[in-house]
């Protein structure tokens, strides 16, 4: 029981049991079918919202947001309501690598996101989505980029662009297999070149493809297109395939002695709907904006609906520009241009603006005194009282074509999250039970509608993801109806016998793992080895581009 034995985590980013049971009876993912019958099988919850930064931050830490400090891809200014990609460097909690290597563990990561710039680890890190393509600090330590592309070649296996034109689907599963065989490259290399503790890395393929192809497997999609769906409705299931070939070759890598886990941050589904709560917000007052000449205008002309999805739809039709979808893929001067000349936040009067919605998800944050640069909301009563109103609000949304209340799930940040950073997080949070209903952060005034088509995507992130595990310490036949993503850290810990940090949120799963009580080893201090190089503007507008071109921001 005390011996230990290396642990490899192998996530595939969105995967879901809806699709996986599909495809398993007919054999096209016998990797994963093996696992669930040799080893233990659980669905695997989210964070909340189910937001790949915010959930794989926490997988890595085994803590909550408000501990960690990552709510989106993105976070405001503290000098402004300007918005700026998170890196590596806002993670407020340490990850379970740096807690292995302070106990002498050495450990491989490879491709999980947000661990740009790469970190300081007993190991080797390569860093994942997102990061800017040229960086020099995408690996460590720094020279193992360049012995990578010395021995291997091309190793760029960074986030294929899942937002596409109809007829790219091809193509972009082509991509995807390209870029996780790059990969399992650089990951053979690397196991063969040491050994390691704890070895884990993320492939994105099935989160690609289940943002641009859902469409095509659901005949009830408001997107659906039989004829499209005929033609290209295999590439969305080649995605899994993918993986699970995979799986099978890191399985060969790491041999039989390994504990073998195998989850995603969130599950994936359909999304029919967009929603643009800034609409509402302003026109219950809560958000206004700027009483220029300039702005007036917008504002008129964006009420008689010049904004920009009607523009884009009436160019299209009209062959000038191509179509939303399109023209988000390829980042088209088009698209500039009408944004700037539609209404958007850069009209926001934050002097008199008490509530704004921003992210992935429509979070709701209030312009509160202290916390935003130009707050007018009083904390306390005042900040109190707004919140059970706007609530309220949220809750009593109706869909105006079918007259039925849109979100059924509505919570306070403080109901989510608790910790030194919790103050940092949204306010508000609302969902709809199917999640087919979204808000994106997509052009937060794209429209003067309250509910339009989903502008971007056709699949979307779901609470539900997988968990799946086999080897020595693996309870076989072990299951569970649910466990949380805070408790991935404190077992990976418990497996390699070290003890777990006293402010972890999840505890270990011993009802999944044969899990040692006693004689856990607490962590050291390592030494020092190399320090990071400094995150430059230059970073930061490309990591900004680099998740516009996958419409997180």
């Amino acid at each position: 029981m005390s011996d230990q034995v290396p642990t490899v985590v192998v996530g595939l980013d969105g995967a879901t049991f809806d699709i996986i049971d599909r495809l398993a009876p007919q054999g096209r993912v016998p990797n994963i079918r093996r696992l669930m019958e040799q080893g233990a099988r659980a669905t695997l919850l989210s964070s909340t919202p189910p937001l790949s930064a915010i959930a794989w931050t926490t997988i890595t830490t085994g803590v909550n947001p408000g501990k960690h400090g990552i709510y989106d891809f993105a976070h405001r200014k503290k000098e402004g309501y300007d918005f700026v990609p998170h890196t590596a460097r806002d993670k407020k909690a340490p990850s379970v690598w740096k807690l292995l290597g302070d106990a002498g563990k050495k450990s491989c990561i490879v491709n999980v996101p947000l661990t740009y710039p790469a970190e300081r680890l007993n190991g080797v890190m390569v860093s994942g989505f997102p990061f800017p393509p040229e960086a020099p600090d995408w690996t460590f330590p720094s020279s193992l980029g360049a012995e990578l592309k010395r021995e291997l070649g091309e190793v760029d296996f960074s986030k294929p662009g899942g937002l596409i034109r109809d007829g790219q689907e091809e193509a972009l599963i082509d991509e995807v297999e390209e870029k996780t065989d790059r990969q399992l490259k650089v990951l053979e290399y690397l196991v063969k070149r040491d050994s390691y503790d704890f070895v884990m890395t993320v492939f994105d393929g099935i989160d690609v493809a289940s943002h641009s192809l859902w469409k095509l497997i659901d005949p009830n999609h408001p997107k659906h297109d039989e004829r499209r769906a005929k033609e290209a409705g295999e590439q969305f299931y080649r995605s899994y395939e993918v993986s699970d070939r995979a799986l099978g070759r890191i399985r060969e890598m790491a041999g039989g002695d390994v504990n073998f886990v195998v989850l995603s941050d969130h599950g994936n589904g359909p999304v029919y709907h967009g929603v643009y709560v800034n609409n509402w917000l302003a026109s219950m007052g809560y958000l206004q904006f700027r009483r220029t000449v300039t702005t007036r205008t917008k504002r008129w002309l964006f009420g008689k609906g010049l904004n920009v999805y009607n523009i884009f739809r009436l160019a299209h039709r009209l062959g000038i520009l191509p179509g939303f979808e399109e023209a988000y893929a390829s980042q088209s001067f088009s698209l500039g241009l009408v944004k700037r000349l539609a209404l958007s936040f850069d009209d926001i009067d934050w002097e008199r603006t008490r509530v704004y919605s921003f992210g992935n998800y429509g979070q709701l944050f209030v312009n509160l005194k202290g916390r935003e640069p130009r707050g007018i909301v009083e904390p306390g009563a005042e900040y109190d009282v707004l919140l059970s109103e706007v609530a309220d609000g949220i809750r009593n949304l109706k869909d105006e074509e079918t007259g039925k209340r849109i979100f059924d799930q509505v919570y306070r940040g403080a109901e989510l999250y608790s910790g030194p950073y919790e103050g940092d997080g949204p306010d508000i949070l609302f969902f709809d039970r199917d999640m087919l209903y979204t808000p994106h952060r997509i052009f937060e005034l794209a429209t003067n509608r309250l509910v339009s088509p989903h502008p971007l995507y056709s699949g979307n992130h779901k609470q539900e993801g997988i968990l799946l595990a086999d080897g020595p310490r693996v309870k076989k036949g072990a299951s569970g109806s649910s466990f949380s993503v805070e408790e991935i850290t404190p077992t990976v810990l418990a497996l390699l016998g070290v003890a777990q940090g006293r402010e972890m949120d999840g505890k270990p799963l011993g009802s999944v793992f044969e899990l040692q009580s006693s004689g856990l080893v607490r962590g050291r201090e390592p030494k020092k080895e190399e320090a990071a190089p400094a995150f430059t503007e230059q970073d930061s507008q490309e990591l900004t581009k680099r998740l516009k071109d996958l419409g997180y921001i």
